[in-house]
């Protein structure tokens, strides 16, 4: 995963233009078709240095569900699960432009998808996180919410170490 953060997206169109060969460049290195690109607005909730490991949660929205009032719901109501988890560093909503996140898929030479957020856990020890949710009540808690405002059939989940290339 290759992750590029700014405070602004005014400068999108130059940044994309600037990298308009990456996926040509990577071509051999990685799988394009497996590959996305997102854009948004990140919305750093419980603020912390890159952490050695990121858990990574790419949602999508029911399909009654409009992306404002799924996003509404997200943030002002289902982030409270990311305050009272235990055991981690760092929490963060990604909010997903899916218009500005096609075109940069486009550009980029790489494939597609359509998500409504990222939900972003900063984790600095998997024993010590597992160990912080074990009884699975919090996990039970959060999915019932979930199934208010999430696809969760088609939302997808991983972990991933960090490595902060240029701070």
């Amino acid at each position: 995963m290759l992750e590029v953060e700014t405070d602004s997206i005014s400068g999108l169109g130059s940044f994309l233009n600037a990298i308009q060969d990456f996926g040509d460049r990577v071509a051999e290195l990685s799988h394009l078709d497996l590959s996305a690109a997102l854009v948004g607005a990140p919305q750093k909730l419980i603020q912390s240095t890159p952490p050695p490991l990121r858990y990574l949660y790419l949602m999508r929205r029911k399909a009654q569900t409009t992306h404002d009032a799924y996003i509404d719901y997200y943030f002002h109501n289902h982030s409270n699960f990311g305050f009272i988890t235990p055991n981690i560093s760092g929490y963060t909503q990604f909010h997903v432009d899916a218009a500005m996140s096609s075109e940069a898929a486009k550009r980029l030479g790489v494939g597609t998808t359509v998500v409504d957020s990222v939900s972003e856990l900063s984790i600095e020890s998997l024993d010590l996180f597992f160990e912080g949710i074990g009884d699975g009540r919090l996990g039970i808690e959060a999915a019932e919410d979930e199934a208010r405002f999430v696809d969760r059939d088609n939302s997808v989940s991983f972990l991933c170490s960090a490595e902060t290339i240029v701070p």
